[in-house]
């Protein structure tokens, strides 16, 4: 049975005497940790690695750097922790910037006024941060970083005790009844002592003059809580292995909230000197979740506010951008080499795909001699005899060539890098997605999922997805157009751009009665070329990559009025080339009105935004987006395709047949990324209630939520831009200064490069790998049927490909000698 009680101390109590001694007279010890010097240009890369050891063993790291970091760039660091925490106390509101970092400045002389004395001379007494919060809602770690120590060095101390030191001067029965004791409140705070993973953890606040409120699940009575509590207190201010971090310019310190206490020594406020400036993050990491809290919290869409997740750019990426010249548009033509034409002549059964994948890593084998993993395929190489001659029409227009390629996918992804070679490899830059650790989702598009979750909106839907959503879109792409192209009848929400072209090829083609291939132009992904091949002939159709485009030339010429449809990345993986224009929208308009055109449009993103030819509305223009890419995203499965009215309401049936529908479960995330997006195309900088009449009452928006959630998603997406453009320019001049010829990519954030030693891209693949231990994806993969060309994906954290471009110099070093 529960009993309630309150707690106010005595000024006869022994902690009392103590805490003055403690907190206003002791001079504490420095800690005995030492401070790592780190340059602040380098300290997301190893910052954490140099007090790990420290904050294992005494739940506190510390760091001097050479310069102070700016509000994103600490904010980054917090996110190495962890998810720092919004501040949302109004009364410390005109001290908050970016939502999460608490300006800690000494404004006053010491006040009776509780909310303001973090920002007066007053002394904090002893506390484990967020006591009266759930457990969930509680910070792993508080990140403090030195402004300005103020001219007194001895003022405003940080004073630290460890939570072991503490309970172990407290009896058993203290430590039972403090385990079965709480605040009473509706919160839902843990027990004052708690064991977790095996640490002893105190979640309490030396509440000084005021009461604390409190209640008891065990046996014991009032009054032996309240001896408890005391016996709690004086343990704090013992002193025992207390000491005090003393603070200097540019000091930073973490101190982990599950292992010490903290406080704050008086000081003396004199308006004519220099008082202390602390930055504070509040950080919470896996077993300090807020979800549990937030989805408490969240009776409405955007109902807390939206931090923004920054990305930090190294000084050292700016600088190497700078040394990108004048692109000299290095021209890659996908023609059929020698090597794929001795293949299909060598193969007893050239329509095998298998046996033609075979002979091609066979030579490979055989080509790596010592280094081979599968000498029997490099014996079945050696063995093949020319049996025919082989053309490169031939080739191009064999559906044999499109699963030949596709089996070479899979065995490059699921047999070699990630499975007999996988412990080669060091560096993997051949993922073809953004580093989600770093460009993830925006903070208000999370939001959206978490409310989905909370509001249970999961359950069966339109199978071309909810109408709202479907809407957004269409406004959305129609601002990209310039006309009012769309309607919500005019879209089909999908589950990716790789499911959406297989269903769209099962239900255009199945019934095709054209005789005629369909043309799919290359370089191309395997997948979805191999979805068209499936159900119809195929024509595959090189186009050259010059004067810093893709040319359409060779697909308008394979064009016939029966081609039933038109496969065209309009931004192409891996050169990250796009299409022109208008060259485009001459495609379209000599297409006939029976030929189907899919556009897939899913790396068609970074860089510029040229205004969208109004020709890709056309009735017979189907065009398919992803989430992948742009928000780096893959495992969501979400994205949507745009077509003519009719063809949507037929695909309806198909949809509803095959798979049902897409996940419902992200349909406010598509919505609110699409009508995001057309206010930014559109110059909003600001939402009011114009904007929020766009949604359902049922989301409960309110103005200030809807403007944090935008301000953030602006922030952000500008962000990632930024940072990717400057990681492509450094990437490429790097990669030219280790020797290899790059195509500058303008819209992907994958990148194409040769060095000229290799003709054979999988070729360059292995041996790289087993040189450098440097991963990168090969050319062929992708249709590219000559050369050694090899694709990398720059959006990773900076140090890895650095990491990565080191150890391809040093092979190329070690070459030269």
């Amino acid at each position: 049975m529960s009993i309630r009680g309150t707690f106010l101390e005595s000024p006869t109590d022994s902690h009392v005497s103590l805490r003055a001694t403690f907190l206003e007279r002791w001079a504490l010890p420095s800690p005995l940790i030492k401070p790592h010097r780190i340059n602040a240009d380098t300290l997301l890369s190893n910052g954490l690695a140099a007090v790990e050891r420290d904050l294992e063993r005494s739940g506190v790291g510390i760091i001097q750097m050479d310069h102070p970091l700016n509000d994103l760039d600490f904010i980054a660091f917090g996110y190495e922790l962890g998810t720092p925490i919004p501040e949302k106390d109004p009364a410390v509101q005109p001290f908050v910037t970016e939502h999460v970092v608490l300006n800690l400045r000494t404004i006053s002389d010491k006040t009776e006024d509780v909310s303001i004395q973090p920002f007066a001379a007053n002394f904090l007494t002893l506390h484990s941060e967020s006591s009266g919060r759930r457990w969930t809602e509680q910070p792993r770690y508080v990140v403090l970083m030195c402004a300005d120590p103020g001219d007194d060095e001895s003022a405003a101390q940080t004073v630290i005790v460890p939570n072991g030191s503490i309970i172990d001067q407290l009896s058993f029965d203290a430590c039972a009844i403090l385990a079965e004791t709480f605040y009473d409140n509706d919160t839902g705070s843990p027990a004052i002592l708690r064991l977790e993973n095996g640490r002893r953890i105190i979640s309490f606040r030396d509440f000084h003059q005021r009461e604390l409120h409190w209640i008891h699940d065990g046996p014991a009575n009032a009054n032996q809580v309240r001896e408890a509590l005391l016996d709690l207190l004086a343990a704090m201010y013992s002193g025992n292995d207390a000491y005090a971090i003393r603070w200097s310019t540019n000091l930073l310190a973490i101190i982990d909230n599950h292992t010490v206490m903290h406080a704050r020594s008086t000081s003396v406020y004199d308006p004519t000197k220099s008082s202390r400036f602390l930055k504070r993050l509040r950080v919470r990491t896996s077993d300090s979740d807020n979800s549990v809290a937030l989805l408490a919290d969240t009776s409405s869409l955007f109902g807390h506010p939206s931090p923004r997740r920054p990305i930090y750019i190294l000084p050292a990426v700016r600088e190497q951008a700078k040394h990108l010249t004048d692109d000299p548009h290095t021209v890659t033509i996908p023609f059929v080499d020698d090597q794929v034409l001795d293949l299909f002549s060598r193969a007893k059964h050239p329509d095998d795909p298998m046996e033609l994948r075979d002979l091609w890593i066979g030579r490979v084998e055989a080509e790596l001699g010592d280094d081979a993993t599968r000498p029997e395929l490099a014996a079945r190489w050696r063995e093949a005899r020319v049996m025919r001659t082989v053309s490169e029409d031939e080739v191009l227009s064999s559906r044999t060539t499109v699963r030949f390629i596709k089996e070479l996918f899979n065995t490059y992804f699921r047999d070699d890098l990630y499975g007999r070679l996988r412990g080669q490899a060091k560096s993997i830059l051949s993922g073809g997605a953004l580093d989600e650790t770093v460009f993830g989702l925006p903070t208000a598009l999370k939001q959206t999922i978490q409310y989905a979750l909370v509001k249970d909106l999961y359950g069966y839907s339109d199978s071309r997805g909810r109408e709202p959503a479907r809407e957004a879109v269409a406004e959305y792409e129609s601002t990209r157009l310039g006309v009012a192209a769309y309607s919500a009848d005019s879209v089909a929400l999908t589950m990716g751009a790789t499911f959406a072209v297989a269903n769209l090829a099962d239900f255009l083609l199945t019934q095709c009665s054209s005789w005629r291939p369909a043309l799919c132009g290359i370089p191309n992904y395997p997948p979805l070329v191999q979805s068209i091949a499936k159900r119809h002939d195929v024509q595959l159709v090189p186009m050259d990559c010059s004067d810093g485009h893709s040319s359409l030339a060779n697909m308008k010429a394979a064009l016939s009025p029966d081609t039933p449809l038109v496969l065209l990345q309009t931004a192409a993986n891996p050169t990250g080339i796009a299409v022109k224009e208008d060259e485009l929208a001459d495609l379209i308009e000599s297409a006939s009105s029976s030929t189907l055109i899919l556009l897939d449009e899913c790396h068609e993103w970074l860089g510029a935004e040229p205004r969208l030819s109004p020709a890709r509305a056309r009735a017979n223009v189907i065009r398919v987006f992803s989430l992948s890419k742009r928000w780096s995203a893959p495992g969501i499965k979400a994205g949507w395709f745009l077509a003519d009215p009719a063809i949507v309401s037929e695909y309806y049936e198909h949809a509803s047949t095959t798979f049902g529908g897409p996940p419902s479960f992200f349909y406010t995330l598509i919505e609110v990324l699409a009508r995001m997006e057309r206010w930014r195309l559109e110059g909003l900088e600001h939402v009011g209630p114009a904007q929020i009449a766009e949604f359902e009452p049922e989301y409960r928006l309110t103005e200030q939520g809807l403007n944090s959630a935008f301000s953030s998603y602006l922030a952000e997406r500008k962000a990632f831009d930024e940072s990717l453009l400057l990681l492509r320019d450094a990437t490429v001049v790097r990669l030219r200064q280790i020797g290899a010829d790059v195509v500058w990519p303008q819209r992907s954030i994958n990148a194409a490069a040769l060095f000229p030693e290799f003709d054979d891209s999988y070729l360059c693949f292995r041996r790289l790998l087993h040189d450098t231990g440097v991963a990168v994806y090969p050319g062929v993969l992708n249709f590219y049927l000559a050369g050694g060309w090899f694709r990398i994906t720059y959006a990773r954290k900076w140090d890895e490909i650095t990491n990565a471009m080191g150890r391809l110099e040093r092979r190329l070093v070690v070459q030269k000698s």
